[in-house]
């Protein structure tokens, strides 16, 4: 899953198999120089009166020289920089929070705990108060601009006020030019995000000192893709800023609905650590998913195995070759290796050749679809 790992000799407690129990990091605390301390509590989700937030973050690169320390209990734990950054950001000063972060909640080094825990990864999102997404901080972006950036989409949400600087062609394109960093943080390509963002009943993303909330970004995209906001700037479209946002809010609306090859193919492009992930993160969502050899999220699995079983799977859901449709040429790092896969089995790791990423899929889909149409009629004649 996440790959971001708590490193240390922290002595994890044991959780119950047999109960739908999770361990949740209290953050203690404190104002912003003061040392983070956190500690473990083990609850259990069949509690009707639990109540934490779940993070969602992109986990940075681990074993690197940006590894931080961070307090737990009576040991020290190595995280990435930017994870620290992420509860550095979260802690209040005047009350305690209540958060489970899978790199840190999560027994990395236990393969069987890591098997149940994912499995429970609907449960656990669907159960919390909110999900809270940390974009990161705002970097070379300066304040003003990404402020500017939250007032146009709360505008065209219908939430605000038109800003004052939308006459001005010059400041329009810039602010189109961030709203497309904004869509292209590491966030946006993590494969876990999808689940962790569609499963909550609320989600809140943060960049730097702004938040948003979810369905205003939900809104914001409809209402482009509906072309019901006429006044919007031209100077705006100009990065295709706005169709990065049309696209990735709108893919998580359909997600909850389109067939599983359909999931699948639309959320290849988002990375994972774990190859396997490619598959898990996106089985816990949907219930109605029929994958017979693909039950559930088992890492003792080799990820060939689970390539083969999920692309027989999709097959045999489509009842047709479909799976096998536009993917000539490809070769992924995983593909290339000796021991890699037959041809046949859809690899679910990008191709290392970007002419190669099935940029065309969904006109391929649409002819496969219209053909076999004609097909029908001709036989039903």
């Amino acid at each position: 899953m996440a790959g971001d790992s708590a490193e240390s000799q922290m002595q994890f407690s044991r959780l119950d198999p047999e109960k739908a129990e999770i361990r949740v990091l209290e953050i203690q605390s404190g104002d912003k120089d003061s040392p983070l301390e956190c500690k473990y509590h083990i609850v259990d989700l069949a509690d009707l009166n639990l109540t934490y937030e779940a993070l969602s973050y992109a986990w940075g690169t681990p074993h690197t020289d940006n590894d931080r320390i961070l307090k737990i209990d009576n040991s020290h734990v190595q995280i990435t920089s930017t994870l620290l950054d992420a509860i550095q950001h979260l802690r209040l000063p005047d009350r305690n929070r209540y958060m489970w972060i899978d790199a840190l909640c999560i027994n990395q080094a236990d393969g069987e705990e890591k098997t149940v825990q994912v499995d429970m990864m609907d449960r656990i999102y669907s159960k919390c108060e909110q999900s809270v997404v940390w974009l990161g901080h705002l970097g070379g972006v300066q304040p003003s601009d990404a402020e500017a950036v939250f007032d146009l989409l709360y505008w065209m949400a219908g939430e605000q006020e038109e800003p004052a600087w939308t006459g001005d062609s010059p400041r329009c394109e810039f602010i189109g030019k961030t709203l497309k960093k904004l869509m292209h943080l590491p966030w946006w390509y993590r494969i876990w995000t999808v689940q962790e963002t569609i499963l909550p009943s609320k989600a809140t993303l943060l960049w730097g000192h702004l938040s948003i909330d979810r369905t205003t970004l939900y809104k914001a995209a409809d209402i482009i893709f509906d072309d019901d906001c006429p006044n919007i700037p031209n100077e705006l479209f100009a990065d295709n800023a706005m169709n990065d946002l049309t696209s990735s809010m709108r893919g998580l609306s359909f997600s909850q609905n389109e067939r599983p090859l359909q999931l699948f193919v639309r959320w290849r492009f988002r990375h994972a650590t774990d190859p396997r992930d490619k598959v898990y993160g996106l089985m816990g969502f949907r219930k109605d998913l029929s994958l017979p050899t693909v039950k559930s999220c088992d890492y003792t699995i080799d990820v060939r195995t689970l390539f083969k079983r999920i692309t027989a799977d999709l097959i045999r859901a489509e009842g047709s070759l479909l799976p096998l449709v536009g993917r000539r040429g490809e070769t992924s790092d995983l593909a290339r290796q000796p021991e890699g896969f037959p041809s046949w089995v859809f690899d679910w790791v990008e191709p290392v050749d970007p002419s190669h990423k099935l940029q065309e899929y969904w006109k391929h889909e649409a002819c496969w679809l219209s053909v076999l149409g004609g097909i029908t009629r001709r036989v039903s004649r």
